[in-house]
C-alpha cells in the first residue's frame, strides 16, 4: 500500500534510517544532551491517517503493554529506593556528598531504563516493519508515541529526583535556622530570667 503522504512505500532502508534517527534524538534528549531536530516530514505522520489491521493494532497494543510493564516495575522499585534515601538523608546516616552521589547515580539509572525500553520498543518496531512494509508509515506514527511516552515519564522522575534533593536542602536549612533561633530564644530568655 502506498503511503498517504509519499504516495510510495517506504523501502527498509529509508525506515530503518528514519527510525534510527528517531532513537538516537529520543536517546539524547532523554540524556539532557543535544540532539538533532527530528526531520520535519515526520510531523506530517501526525495528522496523516493510515489503514490499519487488527493484527498492527494487536501488535501496538502489545508493545505498548511491555513498554508499560517495564516502566512500571521501574517505577515501583524506585519509589521504595528514593524513600529509603530520603530516610536516611533526613535522619542523617549519609553525608551531603553520599546524598548528592546517590540522587546523580539514581537520576543516570533511571535515564538508563529509559533509553533500555526506548531501545527494545524500537527493536520490536524496526522487526515489524521490515517484516510488513505496507506498515512502516503507521509504525514512525506509532513510535512516535511510545518514544515521547517514555520521555514524558522520565523526565517527571528526573525532575522529581532534581526537585526532591532541593526540598530537603531548603528543609534542612529551615530547620537548621528555627532549631538555632529556638535556641538563641531560650538562650537571651535564661538570661533575662536568670541572669
Amino acid at each position: 500500500m502506498p503511503s498517504p503522504i509519499t504516495h510510495e512505500q517506504l523501502t527498509q532502508e529509508e525506515f530503518e534510517n528514519i527510525l534510527d534517527a528517531m532513537e538516537t534524538h529520543y536517546v539524547a534528549t532523554i540524556k539532557g544532551e543535544s540532539a538533532e531536530p527530528l526531520p520535519r516530514f515526520l510531523s506530517s505522520y501526525s495528522i496523516a491517517t493510515f489503514e490499519k489491521n487488527d493484527s498492527l493494532n494487536n501488535f501496538e497494543d502489545e508493545v505498548k503493554k511491555e513498554t508499560n510493564s517495564d516502566l512500571s516495575k521501574w517505577t515501583d522499585k524506585g519509589e521504595p529506593d528514593t524513600t529509603h534515601l530520603t530516610t536516611k538523608k533526613l535522619n542523617n546516616e549519609i553525608s551531603d556528598e553520599e546524598w548528592d552521589k546517590e540522587i546523580e547515580e539514581r537520576k543516570n539509572a533511571d535515564i538508563e531504563v529509559a533509553t533500555q525500553t526506548i531501545s527494545k520498543a524500537y527493536d520490536k518496531i524496526k522487526e515489524r516493519g521490515n517484516a510488513n512494509p505496507d506498515e512502516r508509515e503507521a509504525l514512525l506514527l506509532f513510535v512516535n508515541v511510545v518514544s515521547e511516552g517514555i520521555k514524558k515519564v522520565v523526565n517527571i522522575v528526573v525532575e522529581f529526583l532534581e526537585n526532591l534533593a532541593k526540598k530537603i536542602w531548603e528543609w534542612l536549612k529551615a530547620a537548621y535556622e528555627y532549631i538555632k533561633e529556638t535556641f538563641v530564644l531560650a538562650y537571651k530568655t535564661i538570661l533575662n530570667i536568670f541572669g
